[in-house]
């Protein structure tokens, strides 16, 4: 017992947040089909242009290419104004294509009156033909629509996301093993705690340098590798470290050089 009513319940939960559409909003599998069928006005103006639509086609209005386009510049929204819009822009549209009723009931024509082609005398005697007004155009209407906005490229940021991980984590084992205490050999433990000039020595040394010739347009036209003596100044330090955790101490050495 209590399992049937708890599965007319969820009936009713289900049933009062799908709205009556044209189409069956329990298989509403694409993001704007279940836009439309969570919003009851645009659900009840969904089902309004599906009847109104059926009875212009019924009535040899071609729609088929219009509808067509008007289904793609309605799948851009992005927000039930927008279908709103879109719903209630259509409708009206189809609704001034449809066959108009008098006062009386009575359908008025709106074919073009072909007892207007016909040649009749002017008052001089002479023949002139009455102008046929256009109403093709009101008949199977030419829809125009502005090109679908150029969506972003929207770009692929997995990769670079990917290598700056790797990057954070490999510099923080190469400074969790830089900075590890030779005793107690714990990660993050060693501090500087001061350091003595040994050696300072002058020299020479050869380095490969780049010329890059460009043209009056700025762009790189040749590059040229070339040798090159240069001076440099070579400092050796004694460094003094201390653990922060079992205060052991011990020394390094680092050399800097420096181009003169």
């Amino acid at each position: 017992m209590k399992i049937k009513f708890i599965a007319a319940f969820l009936l009713i939960i289900i049933s009062h947040s799908l709205f009556a559409a044209s189409f069956d909003c329990q298989k509403a599998g694409t993001a704007i089909e279940k836009s439309i069928c969570n919003n009851e006005e645009v659900s009840a103006l969904d089902s309004d242009l599906s009847n109104i639509y059926k009875m212009a086609i019924a009535q040899n209005i071609d729609l088929k290419q219009s509808q067509r386009e008007w289904v793609k510049e309605r799948n851009l929204c992005t927000s039930d104004d927008c279908l709103l819009k879109e719903y209630n822009n259509r409708i009206s549209f189809i609704k001034q294509l449809l066959p108009q009723k008098n006062e009386q009931g009575n359908v008025v024509n709106t074919q073009p009156d072909s007892s207007k082609n016909v040649v009749q005398p002017d008052a001089a005697g002479s023949s002139v033909k009455e102008e046929l007004p256009i109403l093709k155009a009101a008949i199977n209407p030419v829809v125009v629509q502005n090109p679908p906005p150029e969506e972003p490229v929207k770009k692929n940021n997995s990769g670079m996301v990917l290598i700056v991980l790797l990057l954070a984590i490999g510099g923080g084992i190469y400074f969790g093993l830089s900075s590890k205490c030779p005793k107690c050999k714990k990660w993050f433990s060693e501090k500087e705690i001061g350091k003595n000039l040994i050696s300072s020595e002058q020299g020479r040394k050869t380095v490969t340098r780049e010329d890059k010739h460009r043209n009056s347009k700025g762009e790189v036209t040749n590059t040229v590798h070339r040798k090159e003596q240069i001076d440099v100044l070579t400092k050796t330090y004694e460094i003094f470290h201390e653990c922060k955790n079992c205060q052991h101490k011990w020394e390094t050495l680092e050399s800097k050089e420096t181009e003169l």
